[in-house]
């Protein structure tokens, strides 16, 4: 009968309850017992254990756990039935096991020790020792039964069985599982300390390295004679079934993994098997109760939480993209004064941090630097084209070319202006600080000036430290923009009507003319710089007039325009093959060109004009291409220790970026779609810092293709030097977790709240920090992870002392140290007033006697405690004060004292008195006295 919890009040009228507080069943005579009176008084008793049980144990303690065996070479052998079959009787069945099966073709003798019979998935099933192998073929895999081979038992009651003929890797005949066995024991259950029998259950049937949590089912019922024989009355030879007795109530524990139990079952945890190995098997002395707590209780007390043996943590990607796995390794703590220990691994599947944050009109400065001033300035460069200006060591673009230069911006400064340059080099034996003039002839040029704005000094490069056009966001790590407007330069070349005059105009959606008071205009025929009337701002067609002077005259404007559409430009991930040969920058560095800027990884580098000669991967540095300020073509750099290919050609096969048409600058976004946003690229600064790609807007310019010109390149229109760049910006945000431990040895991830300043999440009084972590934003793989632990280790009183001798120590040491410092700092001057060589130095503040040698007879000085100071002994005699009346004047002496002279006058007089008379003549009369020693103290 299966167990219920009103089965004993029912059935067998059992009326106990807590609140009668009966203890005892007291039979009386001439009174007929009771059956409900014999179950009342084992409940009772029960009740009185189970209190006591309670308080000693936990539910589900492992009173005595007994010990457990893994075999994880249990052989199996898969029949095939449909040549041979297994009897169906079960006891048929049980009477095969110990038998012992010989294979036919091979000749090998196996015991069979279980028999597991068809499911709807496996094929009946063999478990079985293998006795005798001589008649196998040795090789290098184990001595088994072969395939389809048929094997014949020795006992009467055996029956022909076969081997199952499919040997695939996913499907072999033979090989080996994995059970576990274990040992009787006793467990407290419900209340009851119940007994376990000893069994085993198979945990892998076809695999030896399984990973299951292993325990108990609890099983409550109630035995009757129907049930089982045993229950008739036993008194006779054979049981009287007649007489049929009591029932049972009966609790089993049945071996289980936890996978096993439905939701209203209860699970009593045993062991756990991780890939074949035995971790954290119940040990009986960690599943006390009350008296625990009382332990636990003290331990807090005095050392609080600590770890015995402290835990690490490292993080392994996971088979998702949105999450990672924190392994803690084996460690044991005492949380609240309970032990708290794991024997084995523990893994915690973490999301990553890839929740966003959208901020609207976020803005972005564009700072790029490494300018010149420059004065008397005629024309204007082309930064529409980028085009290469040259470098001259005298004014007025006079002297000869020492070097080139390009400008990419220019804007007014006072007077003067100021020139953005990038790409410079130099000549041979040149240095920019010989440069007077930039330009391209003598209506093309200006003059550079030094720092009090001469053009006879050495010119000044202004910011170099911002020689780049990578402009940082407010935060790392952004997902997307939208919304984007901002103000660049753009370069327009016209010529006015006869009238003077010339319109330009905007087609774009979004785009606007600024105010005209930035713009920089000059006249192509002598270069001059032009200050026309200007109208149109806030539109999209400006109106100049120059006047009749001026008519058809050409002119190049430099115009601000307001893109309030801004839009991010692409990239496309592109797969190219080429066939090179060797070139040379005229220093002897031999490259190879791939022709191609934006280089993003090589597939191969060959020795011939095809994807099969010799690997030359090693042979080179790879130079992407990438630069602060430019996209060039990337190169194969041979290695100075590499000789070149006989060929004198490589084979390169390489994936590389080809940029969009439209656009005003790169962000990550550029290259979603194209590769993982882990997989962004990252680029080394001149300087040596790193700028990940992800994180920046990317301006740079594009060379063309096989070329150093930007003519059929891509060129970003720029804005002003510290100009803002405004968007609606979508980040990913940080995330702070913290792995605890608790009481009860359960770890766990807490995870905080995705913010741009994140804050570590609180934890509950019965946990313990093992590791406090930082995700980073969007958290691009395992190493993207900041890790601190937990220094909170366990001390022991011998520990303690020895970082007691430590302490004092270097507590005298330092105290030397720092007293020796002081004293190598004093100046001691001699008459000369020259400081005086200090030979030594005494190492002792002077505040008590302890570095001194008392005992010594030679020992003179004395200690100063007030001003810490050593001084000479002292010499102590008490002399005492007299009075001398000859000498003193003024003064009166009274006993020891001495005053002003005065006189004594009576203030009021009563001059009458009674006698003494007692009105209890018998009383005790006790006097106080009073005494006044003279002097009052010694004479020093």
């Amino acid at each position: 009968t299966t167990y219920t919890t009103d089965l004993f009040s029912t059935t067998y009228k059992d009326d106990f309850t807590d609140s009668d507080n009966y203890h005892r069943v007291l039979f009386n005579s001439g009174r007929a017992l009771q059956a409900r009176e014999l179950t009342q008084m084992q409940t009772i008793i029960q009740k009185e254990i189970e209190r006591f049980g309670r308080n000693i144990f936990k539910e589900g303690a492992s009173v005595n756990p007994g010990g457990q065996v893994l075999n994880t070479r249990y052989e199996f052998i898969k029949l095939d039935t449909s040549t041979y079959s297994l009897p169906t009787a079960t006891n048929t069945l049980e009477l095969m096991v110990g038998d012992t099966f010989t294979g036919q073709t091979s000749g090998i003798k196996v015991k069979i020790i279980e028999i597991v019979p068809a499911t709807a998935t496996d094929p009946a099933t063999l478990y079985v020792s293998y006795i005798d192998t001589l008649g196998g073929t040795a090789g290098d895999s184990p001595i088994r039964m072969t395939p389809g081979e048929t094997m014949i038992g020795t006992a009467a009651n055996s029956v022909a069985l076969a081997v199952q003929t499919t040997d695939i890797s996913t499907n072999r005949p033979t090989g080996k599982g994995c059970k576990i066995s274990i040992n009787q024991g006793t467990f407290f259950v419900q209340g009851h300390f119940v007994y376990v029998a000893p069994q085993g259950k198979i945990l892998g049937k076809y695999t030896h390295t399984p990973t299951a949590t292993i325990g108990f089912r609890i099983t409550q019922d109630v035995v009757t004679a129907s049930d089982s024989q045993a229950l008739y009355d036993n008194q006779g030879a054979s049981p009287n079934t007649s007489a049929p007795g009591a029932d049972r109530y009966r609790i089993k524990l049945t071996l289980a993994t936890e996978d096993e139990i439905a939701s209203d079952e209860n699970f009593i945890y045993f062991c756990r098997v991780i890939n074949g190995v035995v971790f954290d098997v119940v040990s009986g002395i960690d599943s006390y109760n009350k008296i625990e707590d009382n332990i636990a209780r003290r331990t807090k007390e005095i050392q609080g939480n600590f770890f015995a043996k402290p835990f690490t943590v490292n993080y392994e990607n996971d088979s998702s993209d949105t999450h990672l796995q924190a392994v803690v390794t084996p460690g044991t703590a005492y949380v609240n004064g309970y032990r708290a220990s794991t024997s084995f691994p523990t893994r915690r599947r973490i999301p990553r941090a890839q929740e966003t944050l959208l901020i609207q009109n976020d803005v972005s400065a564009a700072e790029y630097g490494n300018y010149v001033k420059v004065l008397n300035k005629k024309g204007q460069p082309d930064i529409s084209t980028l085009a290469r200006l040259n470098l001259q060591d005298a004014i007025t673009y006079g002297g000869s070319t020492i070097g080139t230069a390009r400008v990419r911006a220019m804007e007014e400064d006072g007077n003067g202006w100021r020139y953005y340059l990038f790409d410079i080099k130099m000549n041979a034996g040149s240095s920019f600080s010989q440069v007077k003039s930039i330009g391209r002839s003598a209506t093309q040029y200006a003059d550079l000036t030094d720092v009090l704005g001469q053009t006879n000094g050495i010119p000044v490069l202004y910011e170099g430290q911002h020689n780049n056009l990578l402009f940082d966001l407010k935060y790392p790590r952004h997902r997307s923009l939208s919304d984007i407007s901002l103000a660049v330069q753009r370069r327009f070349a016209t010529t006015t009507d006869a009238s003077g005059n010339l319109t330009i105009t905007l087609s774009a959606a979004g785009e606007t003319f600024t105010s005209t008071s930035e713009w920089i205009i000059t006249k192509n025929s002598d270069g001059s710089v032009m200050s026309p009337t200007i109208s149109g701002a806030g539109t999209q067609s400006a109106v100049l007039t120059f006047g009749g002077t001026h008519a058809s005259s050409q002119m190049t404007i430099m115009a601000k325009v307001n893109k309030g559409n801004g839009s991010l430009r692409t990239k496309t991930l592109t797969e190219l093959t080429v066939v090179k040969p060797f070139e040379s920058d005229g220093s002897g560095t031999k490259f190879v060109s791939l022709g191609r800027p934006d280089l993003y990884s090589i597939d191969s580098i060959r020795d011939s004009a095809a994807d099969i000669g010799t690997d030359m991967f090693s042979s080179f540095i790879v130079d992407n291409g990438q630069r602060d300020n430019y996209y060039g073509n990337a190169r194969l750099i041979l290695k100075g220790d590499k000789a070149a290919p006989p060929s004198g050609k490589v084979y390169a096969k390489f994936k590389h970026f080809t940029h969009g048409g439209a656009g005003d600058f790169f962000s990550a976004q550029s290259y979603v779609g194209q590769v993982d946003y882990g997989q962004i690229p990252s680029h080394v600064l001149n300087d040596g810092g790193i700028v990940s790609l992800r994180d920046v807007l990317d301006f740079r310019p594009r060379q063309a293709d096989s070329d150093s010109n930007y003519v059929g390149g891509i060129i970003n229109e720029l804005p002003d030097n510290t100009d803002i760049i405004q968007a609606d910006v979508n980040y990913y945000l940080p995330r702070l977790d913290r792995i605890v431990i608790d009481q009860d040895g359960i770890i766990r991830n807490i995870p905080g709240n995705p913010e741009v300043e994140p804050k570590f999440p609180k934890i509950s009084n019965n946990e313990m920090i093992i590791a406090d972590t930082r995700l980073n934003a969007f958290t691009i793989n395992d190493s993207d992870v900041d890790l601190a632990h937990a220094e909170t280790k366990m001390f022991s009183m011998k520990d303690i002392g020895s970082l007691e001798t430590k302490i004092d120590q270097l507590y005298d040491i330092t105290t030397m140290s720092l007293l020796e410092q002081n004293l190598a700092n004093l100046n001691s001057l001699d008459s000369t007033g020259n400081d005086r060589t200090k030979a030594g130095f005494l190492v002792d503040n002077f505040k008590t006697q302890q570095s001194s040698d008392l005992n010594n007879t030679e020992y003179r000085a004395a200690i100063d405690p007030q001003n810490n100071e050593l001084r000479p002994q002292p010499e102590e005699e008490a002399i005492r004060l007299l009075y001398d009346s000859d000498l003193s004047t003024g003064t009166l002496l009274k006993g020891d004292n001495v005053y002003s002279n005065y006189v004594d006058s009576a203030w009021i007089n009563q001059l009458q008195v009674s006698g003494t008379e007692n009105i209890n003549p018998f009383a005790v009369i006790t006097h106080m006295g009073h005494v006044e020693l003279s002097p009052a103290s010694d004479e020093w």
